[in-house]
């Protein structure tokens, strides 16, 4: 016969046994290890997700700012009249960059929208083989701290077109949109900074074959497509925009 103290060992035995094989609790374990690296990789996609979103809207407002822009033409103006055969593609006016500007504006949103900074230039070969901006704007800057302060400085030579998207043929053009937009994540769980989006897209005119035109609405000898030596860098500012057009 067993005796009682040996009796109560191997029942001890046996409830640990039966603990051992015990799984109810598996699941509990697994779940508390794996939630905190779940809720991470869970908290981080859909950070990157809104960043890649952020950044999509970002590119697509400038490449249709350039777009927009590169539809226009270069008509001739007689009293602020565009002359030609209909339809006549109108040359870009402040008013009406104003309006493109805008229009990047609504493809950001409801992305916030006073970070997009954008500026469009047109860029224009000259007689001697030079590559010359001959027009550029940018929205007005506003309170908040912006990069792109200045539209370029027209009749200044540029070197951001690149090798092969220009001829040495005078009067050969392109359109030239840039953006930036510094993102700041509204979790700040693993993108803690702000992340700065910066695009560039160029464009061949589409409206003549001269390249886009840049009317201010003073008088059609204020603007001048060719370059020479009289030739001189005017700013104006109006309808919320800043630009720098060619002129004399």
């Amino acid at each position: 016969m067993l005796s009682l103290q040996r009796l109560g060992r191997l029942q001890h035995l046996g409830r640990l046994g039966r603990l051992g094989r015990d799984e109810s609790g598996v699941s509990a374990i697994e779940f508390a290890l794996l939630a905190p690296i779940m809720l991470v990789m869970f908290f981080g996609m859909v950070e990157l997700s809104m960043a890649l979103m952020t950044q999509r809207r970002a590119s697509h407002g400038d490449a249709s700012i350039g777009d927009l822009v590169a539809q226009y033409g270069n008509p001739t103006y007689v009293n602020g009249v565009a002359q030609g055969t209909a339809p006549v593609n109108p040359a870009v006016t402040p008013a009406s960059m104003n309006d493109i500007f805008v229009a990047g504006d609504l493809i950001i949103a409801p992305y916030p929208t006073i970070p997009f900074e954008t500026r469009i230039s047109s860029i224009v070969v000259d007689a001697n083989g030079a590559v010359r901006i001959n027009w550029s704007c940018i929205t007005t800057p506003t309170a908040v701290t912006k990069t792109m302060t200045a539209p370029l400085t027209a009749v200044s030579v540029t070197t951001s077109v690149p090798t092969g998207m220009l001829t040495s043929t005078a009067g050969d053009s392109i359109i030239m949109s840039e953006s930036t937009y510094p993102y700041t994540s509204s979790l700040q769980y693993f993108i803690k900074n702000p992340i700065k989006f910066n695009n560039t897209y160029f464009f061949k005119p589409r409206g003549s074959t001269t390249g886009v035109g840049f009317f201010p609405g003073t008088s059609a000898a204020a603007w001048n497509p060719t370059w020479d030596t009289a030739s001189k860098a005017v700013s104006i500012a109006a309808s919320g925009v800043t630009c720098s057009y060619q002129s004399g």
